[in-house]
């Protein structure tokens, strides 16, 4: 099993039986990010994590400010009591909402969709989007490469049953929250507006087709000395019928329309 793979798994068991809380610790990282400033007006970073995006790659780009590489920090974010980590005398937190909204952190991220979080003022947000069939692609293929792998996590264990036989039953079976994730994460109700609002509230969005460019421009911005590498890629080159493109279309029609609103804005690409 990869580094990375075990460092998952600890996460997602640790979430799932619950986490430590230290009154102590929680009084020293206050301390300590009381002299943040990432940039001007803004004492911290927090990123929405939409699935397959890329964002696993933003996530270590990251995390190697600590001093450290990417996945060591990860690591260590991973097998962490509260999954807080203090390195090179930074504060990065992953997936602990009660630690995200008290802020105490120079980075942060997590899977919970926007509307289930309260981030405190003066954080700068970012989120990466992604061509939402090629988004869907991408999250069925990992969901393949886990029922083949035989691994053990407590949510894909729960998604990759509703795979069925073919790319047309996982359409099926797959729940709305998961095959319009971007739309969701933006919008409990799937709302276009809504999404769009609150996407457009993000400091700085990027987008999976321009990524290399779009973390250039970011570390420009914040002054960061910022370098993706790409992680967790599938090696599997499957790809869609003209068929499941088509269900798949149909089944992503408001997330594809969240995407030409984007366009139309020149945000997006295509």
């Amino acid at each position: 099993m990869k580094q990375e793979d075990v460092a998952s798994l600890i996460m997602r068991v640790r979430l799932k039986f619950g986490l430590r809380f230290s009154p102590r610790e929680d009084y020293r990282c206050r301390q300590l990010a009381q002299s943040y400033l990432v940039t001007s007006g803004y004492k911290r970073i927090y990123h929405y994590h939409v699935r397959k995006t890329g964002g696993t790659s933003i996530n270590h780009m990251f995390l190697a400010l600590s001093g450290a590489s990417g996945s060591q920090a990860f690591e260590a974010l991973a097998r962490s009591r509260d999954y807080r980590v203090t390195m090179d005398k930074k504060i990065f937190v992953g997936w602990n909402r009660r630690l995200i909204e008290q802020g105490n952190y120079y980075y942060a991220f997590s899977h919970i969709p926007a509307h289930q979080i309260k981030l405190p003022d003066q954080t700068f947000t970012i989120t990466c989007l992604r061509d939402p069939v090629r988004r869907l692609l991408s999250y069925y293929n990992m969901l393949l490469d886990y029922r083949e792998a035989e691994l053990f996590r407590p949510d894909l264990e729960i998604e990759s049953k509703r795979l069925g036989d073919s790319f047309s039953d996982f359409i099926d079976k797959a729940p709305r929250k998961h095959l319009q994730r971007q739309l969701y994460m933006f919008s409990a109700n799937y709302d276009l507006q809504e999404a769009l609002e609150r996407i457009m509230n993000c400091s700085y969005l990027l987008f999976t087709d321009s990524l290399a460019d779009d973390v250039a421009d970011l570390a420009r911005i914040l002054g960061l000395d910022l370098h993706i590498e790409h992680t967790r890629r599938s090696t599997r080159n499957s790809s869609l019928t003209s068929a499941d493109k088509r269900l798949a279309e149909i089944a992503l029609e408001p997330e594809l329309r969240l995407f030409e609103e984007l366009r139309r804005l020149g945000l997006a690409q295509g």
